[in-house]
């Protein structure tokens, strides 16, 4: 299980697992399909997409950081 770590602006680490990423991919298959999400699943899919993010951004940050050193 592949995970990146960062921090986020809080300074907490935000966590993206492989698992997490192959969920968002279903969930957004679904959401493209005639059955669609329910509701459960647009609140899951908000919140991995909002994590994803997180997790880029902060990546993102810490790399250029170390380029700025």
């Amino acid at each position: 299980m592949k995970e990146s770590k960062t921090k986020n602006k809080d300074n907490k680490f935000v966590r993206i697992t492989e698992e997490e990423i192959l969920r968002i991919n279903q969930l957004a298959r679904k959401a493209k399909s005639s059955s669609g999400l329910t509701g459960a699943e647009e609140k899951e899919q908000k919140i991995l997409r909002r994590k994803y993010i997180d997790s880029f951004k902060a990546n993102l940050k810490n790399h250029l950081d170390m380029i700025k050193k």
